[in-house]
């Protein structure tokens, strides 16, 4: 059994969602691998190996931090080689479905048991833009900025160094924190007035917003 340790983190929330994807280690039995990602579809969809046992999937913590995974990963990998030694692939008339000897099935329920118990590290996300903006320690420091991007481009340095967020480097993630701003001072909030300057930017992204 090959196994494949993470090289980064599984977290991943695209634009549209309120919670991040979920996060899974999986044991291919064809293939004889274990491994952890995410799933890439949003809602409940699964491949159809996984649908038909060929893919084992256990849930995880989407913030687990990579060292967690993997050492979940190692942690179980004696049970997941029970598993791949009694797995085989069987004809039930309609589908090839995955079949599984009592001792892998036993191995199945320890591995479920494990992962459920498990209580690795794990780290912080920053979800709420609005929150992070106008933080009071931020607030204090947006003086020496001319603009939000010039603001978010220094910002967005230290979190990345600082590692409390997964997806800093999300290609439109300056666009999600500039319309939210400009949502929030629309409604009356008293953003602007933090720097005077970003009035222009603020007004400017408005109109785009609004054109669209």
């Amino acid at each position: 059994m090959e196994i494949i340790h993470n090289t980064e983190h599984n977290y991943v929330k695209y634009p549209i969602q309120c919670e991040p994807q979920g996060a899974y280690i999986e044991i291919d039995c064809a293939n004889e691998t274990i491994s952890s990602s995410h799933n890439g579809e949003i809602g409940s969809a699964v491949p159809f190996s996984v649908w038909h046992g060929h893919d084992q999937r256990f849930s995880i913590s989407p913030y687990l931090t990579v060292d967690a995974i993997n050492e979940l990963i190692d942690e179980i990998a004696p049970l997941a080689q029970q598993v791949i030694e009694g797995y085989e692939s069987i004809w039930n008339g309609n589908n090839h479905i995955a079949s599984f000897s009592n001792k892998a099935e036993i191995a199945l329920l320890s591995i479920d048991e494990a992962v459920a118990s498990y209580d690795g590290e794990t780290f912080d996300v920053i979800d709420n833009w609005y929150e992070w903006f106008t933080d009071g320690i931020l607030v204090e420091e947006l003086h020496q900025y001319r603009s939000i991007s010039e603001w978010y481009d220094a910002e967005i340095l230290n979190v990345e160094r600082d590692g409390n967020i997964a997806n800093a480097d999300e290609e439109n993630l300056k666009e999600i924190l500039i319309e939210e701003v400009v949502d929030e001072w629309a409604k009356g909030k008293d953003i602007a007035s933090i720097y005077p300057s970003w009035v222009i930017e603020l007004e400017s992204v408005q109109e785009e917003m609004e054109i669209m």
